[in-house]
């Protein structure tokens, strides 16, 4: 439930629960399908979180391309996180189970990964210095501030305008070999 749709739906699906409307006013119909979206989110994620050996909710759809884009961990578990918010039947409460995805998420981007290496910065014995924020990049300080998400898996190296094709190259066997491919990182 990303981006523009994502917010209309929980913006909806929360609005009575947080005082901003009576439910009343609401559409019946329309709650439920917000609310049955949010559930459908967290059960993918669940779903991809106890196919992960490391506890991630990484899309087998992008598996299945040998990509890995721009992947957090963290929106994974945000959308499991809004789901647990919903009020469930006692006897087919999937909260606890969502509550374990959303730790095996933040685990894997907190340290518990193929590489051993958290994906915020400030955490960690192997910091990252060098990220992709305007804040870090601008001001005096060595270390950048703490608790930005860096991304998670990696598919490859990816091109870049110093190196070109360089650091692919280095790889062995080739990241993209169709015969014998790697895992991701």
């Amino acid at each position: 439930m990303y981006a523009c749709w994502g917010n209309a739906t929980r913006d909806y699906a929360f609005a009575a629960r947080s005082g901003r409307i009576q439910r009343e006013r609401l559409d019946p119909t329309l709650l439920a399908d917000c609310e049955n979206e949010i559930i459908a989110t967290a059960d993918d994620q669940l779903q991809r979180s106890k196919q992960s050996a490391y506890g991630t909710s990484f899309p087998s759809e992008t598996k299945a391309t040998r990509t890995a884009g721009w992947y957090f961990s963290g929106d994974a578990a945000f959308e499991l996180a809004v789901a647990c918010q919903l009020d469930f039947p006692q006897m087919n409460d999937p909260r606890p189970k969502y509550v374990e995805a959303i730790l095996g998420n933040l685990n894997y981007e907190a340290g518990c990964n193929p590489v051993n290496v958290t994906y915020l910065t400030g955490l960690g014995w192997k910091r990252q210095r060098d990220i992709v924020d305007q804040y870090a990049e601008n001001d005096r300080r060595v270390l950048p501030p703490t608790g930005i998400p860096l991304g998670n898996i990696q598919s490859d190296f990816s091109w870049m305008d110093l190196y070109g094709k360089e650091l692919g190259a280095l790889s062995f066997p080739a990241d993209s070999d169709e015969e014998r491919p790697l895992p991701y990182l």
